[in-house]
Protein backbone atom coordinates (compact mmCIF):
# COMPACT_ATOMS: atom_id res chain seq x y z
CA UNK A 1 0.00 0.00 0.00
CA UNK A 2 2.88 2.04 0.89
CA UNK A 3 4.52 1.59 -2.81
CA UNK A 4 1.40 2.65 -3.84
CA UNK A 5 0.83 5.30 -2.39
CA UNK A 6 4.07 7.02 -3.59
CA UNK A 7 3.20 6.31 -7.09
CA UNK A 8 -0.16 8.11 -7.00
CA UNK A 9 1.68 11.14 -5.28
CA UNK A 10 4.62 10.78 -8.06
CA UNK A 11 1.82 11.15 -10.91
CA UNK A 12 -0.02 14.08 -9.12
CA UNK A 13 -2.65 11.98 -7.55
CA UNK A 14 -3.20 13.02 -3.33
CA UNK A 15 -3.84 10.32 -1.25
CA UNK A 16 -7.41 8.93 -0.92
CA UNK A 17 -8.21 9.40 -4.75
CA UNK A 18 -8.29 5.71 -5.85
CA UNK A 19 -6.97 4.58 -9.44
CA UNK A 20 -8.51 1.94 -10.83
CA UNK A 21 -6.36 -0.93 -12.23
CA UNK A 22 -8.71 -1.67 -14.72
CA UNK A 23 -9.70 1.62 -16.51
CA UNK A 24 -7.99 4.83 -16.44
CA UNK A 25 -9.00 7.58 -14.59
CA UNK A 26 -10.73 10.91 -16.21
CA UNK A 27 -9.12 14.01 -15.45
CA UNK A 28 -11.85 16.39 -15.62
CA UNK A 29 -9.96 20.04 -16.35
CA UNK A 30 -11.39 22.79 -14.15
CA UNK A 31 -12.01 26.53 -15.71
CA UNK A 32 -8.92 28.46 -16.92
CA UNK A 33 -7.36 30.84 -15.08
CA UNK A 34 -5.15 33.54 -16.57
CA UNK A 35 -1.51 33.89 -15.21
CA UNK A 36 -0.83 37.28 -14.53
CA UNK A 37 2.77 39.17 -13.38
CA UNK A 38 2.65 40.59 -9.41
CA UNK A 39 3.75 44.23 -9.74
CA UNK A 40 4.09 43.79 -5.98
CA UNK A 41 7.37 43.46 -4.64
CA UNK A 42 7.93 39.98 -2.54
CA UNK A 43 8.02 41.16 0.98
CA UNK A 44 11.74 38.28 1.53
CA UNK A 45 13.14 41.38 0.03
CA UNK A 46 13.99 44.45 1.32
CA UNK A 47 16.18 45.53 -1.08
CA UNK A 48 17.78 43.69 -4.37
CA UNK A 49 19.89 43.24 -7.14
CA UNK A 50 19.24 42.88 -10.84
CA UNK A 51 17.23 40.35 -11.56
CA UNK A 52 16.04 39.50 -7.47
CA UNK A 53 12.64 39.78 -7.04
CA UNK A 54 11.97 40.16 -10.60
CA UNK A 55 12.89 43.14 -11.14
CA UNK A 56 15.87 44.25 -13.67
CA UNK A 57 17.35 47.27 -14.30
CA UNK A 58 17.49 49.07 -18.10
CA UNK A 59 21.17 48.06 -19.16
CA UNK A 60 23.11 49.45 -22.44
CA UNK A 61 25.82 47.21 -23.76
CA UNK A 62 28.75 48.02 -26.13
CA UNK A 63 29.46 45.74 -28.57
CA UNK A 64 32.90 44.14 -29.27
CA UNK A 65 33.46 47.05 -32.38
CA UNK A 66 31.53 50.06 -30.85
CA UNK A 67 33.89 52.99 -29.60
CA UNK A 68 32.50 55.11 -26.94
CA UNK A 69 32.50 58.86 -27.67
CA UNK A 70 36.34 60.61 -27.77
CA UNK A 71 37.24 63.44 -25.59
CA UNK A 72 39.23 65.87 -27.84
CA UNK A 73 41.27 69.00 -27.10
CA UNK A 74 40.34 72.36 -28.74
CA UNK A 75 43.45 74.38 -30.45
CA UNK A 76 41.28 77.25 -30.85
CA UNK A 77 38.88 78.95 -33.46
CA UNK A 78 39.75 80.25 -36.80
CA UNK A 79 41.36 82.43 -38.15
CA UNK A 80 43.14 83.04 -35.34
CA UNK A 81 44.89 79.84 -34.55
CA UNK A 82 48.78 79.84 -34.57
CA UNK A 83 50.65 77.44 -34.93
CA UNK A 84 52.02 76.64 -31.13
CA UNK A 85 48.04 76.58 -30.30
CA UNK A 86 47.62 73.43 -32.43
CA UNK A 87 50.25 71.61 -31.44
CA UNK A 88 50.32 72.67 -27.75
CA UNK A 89 46.85 70.44 -26.30
CA UNK A 90 48.04 66.92 -25.61
CA UNK A 91 45.88 64.00 -26.22
CA UNK A 92 44.15 62.08 -23.59
CA UNK A 93 44.62 58.16 -24.18
CA UNK A 94 41.05 57.22 -26.54
CA UNK A 95 38.95 54.33 -25.25
CA UNK A 96 39.55 50.83 -26.59
CA UNK A 97 36.73 49.80 -28.69
CA UNK A 98 34.21 47.99 -26.74
CA UNK A 99 35.58 50.06 -23.80
CA UNK A 100 34.76 53.12 -22.13
CA UNK A 101 37.99 55.60 -20.79
CA UNK A 102 37.71 57.35 -17.66
CA UNK A 103 39.55 60.81 -17.57
CA UNK A 104 41.07 63.44 -14.91
CA UNK A 105 40.62 67.01 -17.07
CA UNK A 106 44.06 69.34 -16.53
CA UNK A 107 43.34 72.80 -18.16
CA UNK A 108 47.20 72.77 -18.90
CA UNK A 109 46.14 70.09 -21.13
CA UNK A 110 44.13 71.78 -23.25
CA UNK A 111 44.02 75.54 -22.57
CA UNK A 112 41.25 76.13 -24.97
CA UNK A 113 39.65 73.06 -23.19
CA UNK A 114 37.89 69.91 -24.46
CA UNK A 115 34.94 68.85 -26.70
CA UNK A 116 32.99 65.18 -26.71
CA UNK A 117 32.67 63.92 -29.95
CA UNK A 118 31.39 60.64 -31.21
CA UNK A 119 33.95 58.03 -32.78
CA UNK A 120 33.32 57.21 -36.75
CA UNK A 121 35.92 54.73 -38.11
CA UNK A 122 38.26 57.45 -39.49
CA UNK A 123 38.98 58.70 -35.72
CA UNK A 124 39.39 55.50 -34.24
CA UNK A 125 43.11 54.54 -35.14
CA UNK A 126 43.88 58.64 -34.91
CA UNK A 127 47.04 59.18 -32.79
CA UNK A 128 47.11 62.93 -32.28
CA UNK A 129 44.00 64.40 -32.88
CA UNK A 130 43.39 68.00 -32.11
CA UNK A 131 39.63 70.22 -33.03
CA UNK A 132 39.42 73.51 -34.43
CA UNK A 133 36.57 75.71 -34.22
CA UNK A 134 35.57 77.69 -37.37
CA UNK A 135 32.32 79.42 -38.97
CA UNK A 136 31.08 77.15 -41.58
CA UNK A 137 30.99 80.08 -44.03
CA UNK A 138 34.74 80.44 -43.50
CA UNK A 139 35.45 76.92 -44.64
CA UNK A 140 33.12 77.14 -47.38
CA UNK A 141 30.24 75.07 -45.94
CA UNK A 142 26.33 75.60 -46.65
CA UNK A 143 24.21 74.71 -43.99
CA UNK A 144 20.71 73.63 -44.45
CA UNK A 145 19.46 76.77 -42.53
CA UNK A 146 21.63 79.09 -44.85
CA UNK A 147 22.82 80.47 -41.77
CA UNK A 148 26.53 80.86 -40.36
CA UNK A 149 27.60 78.24 -37.55
CA UNK A 150 30.30 76.73 -35.77
CA UNK A 151 31.67 73.42 -37.14
CA UNK A 152 34.57 71.46 -35.35
CA UNK A 153 37.92 70.30 -37.98
CA UNK A 154 39.09 67.54 -36.64
CA UNK A 155 42.85 67.63 -37.55
CA UNK A 156 45.62 64.52 -37.11
CA UNK A 157 49.01 65.97 -36.43
CA UNK A 158 50.39 62.72 -36.31
CA UNK A 159 50.19 62.37 -40.14
CA UNK A 160 53.10 61.11 -42.30
CA UNK A 161 52.62 63.89 -44.41
CA UNK A 162 53.58 66.29 -41.56
CA UNK A 163 57.13 65.10 -41.57
CA UNK A 164 57.03 63.75 -45.52
CA UNK A 165 56.13 66.05 -48.70
CA UNK A 166 56.32 62.90 -50.67
CA UNK A 167 52.74 61.74 -48.62
CA UNK A 168 50.98 65.45 -49.98
CA UNK A 169 47.94 64.68 -52.06
CA UNK A 170 46.51 67.60 -54.46
CA UNK A 171 43.46 68.20 -53.32
CA UNK A 172 43.00 66.50 -50.42
CA UNK A 173 42.11 69.27 -46.98
CA UNK A 174 45.32 69.69 -44.57
CA UNK A 175 46.11 72.49 -42.02
CA UNK A 176 48.87 74.75 -43.25
CA UNK A 177 50.87 77.06 -41.02
CA UNK A 178 52.27 80.02 -43.08
CA UNK A 179 55.93 81.90 -42.49
CA UNK A 180 53.88 83.95 -39.74
CA UNK A 181 52.74 80.70 -37.79
CA UNK A 182 49.26 81.54 -38.45
CA UNK A 183 47.45 78.24 -39.58
CA UNK A 184 45.03 77.82 -42.68
CA UNK A 185 43.12 75.26 -43.50
CA UNK A 186 42.23 74.23 -47.32
CA UNK A 187 43.19 72.42 -50.25
CA UNK A 188 45.85 73.01 -52.41
CA UNK A 189 46.73 71.76 -56.62
CA UNK A 190 50.07 70.89 -55.55
CA UNK A 191 52.46 71.83 -52.19
CA UNK A 192 52.88 75.71 -51.40
CA UNK A 193 55.62 77.48 -52.45
CA UNK A 194 55.35 80.39 -50.01
CA UNK A 195 57.00 78.90 -47.68
CA UNK A 196 53.64 76.82 -46.24
CA UNK A 197 53.82 73.85 -44.14
CA UNK A 198 51.48 70.96 -43.18
CA UNK A 199 50.83 70.58 -39.64
CA UNK A 200 47.92 68.16 -39.70
CA UNK A 201 45.49 65.98 -41.91
CA UNK A 202 41.47 67.33 -41.77
CA UNK A 203 40.37 63.68 -41.08
CA UNK A 204 37.02 64.96 -41.32
CA UNK A 205 34.69 68.05 -40.22
CA UNK A 206 31.69 67.79 -37.74
CA UNK A 207 28.53 69.52 -38.64
CA UNK A 208 26.01 70.64 -36.14
CA UNK A 209 22.04 69.35 -36.76
CA UNK A 210 20.50 72.64 -38.18
CA UNK A 211 16.72 72.37 -39.30
CA UNK A 212 15.98 72.48 -42.91
CA UNK A 213 14.79 75.63 -44.61
CA UNK A 214 10.89 74.55 -45.49
CA UNK A 215 9.69 74.84 -49.11
CA UNK A 216 6.46 76.31 -50.09
CA UNK A 217 4.49 73.47 -50.58
CA UNK A 218 4.10 72.35 -54.02
CA UNK A 219 1.28 69.29 -53.63
CA UNK A 220 3.61 66.86 -54.47
CA UNK A 221 5.03 64.87 -51.89
CA UNK A 222 7.99 63.59 -53.49
CA UNK A 223 9.41 66.93 -53.29
CA UNK A 224 8.87 67.33 -49.41
CA UNK A 225 12.38 66.61 -47.75
CA UNK A 226 10.96 64.44 -45.75
CA UNK A 227 9.42 61.82 -48.63
CA UNK A 228 11.54 58.54 -48.46
CA UNK A 229 11.93 57.25 -51.77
Amino acid sequence: MATLTVLLLSIGLAPGVVASSRAPARVVAGPRVAARMSTSINPQYTRGVHGQGSRFMPLVGLKSKDYAPRLLPVAGMLPHVTYEQLMAPSNPVPPSAGRWKYYKLDGNAAPNGFVVVETPEILENAISPVVVVAMSADLGIPLTDGKNDEVLVIIERDDPVVTDQEEFVPGKFYAFVDPAGQIDIAWHKAYPADGSRICGRVLYTQLPWVAPIKKEATGWSEMSDEYEF
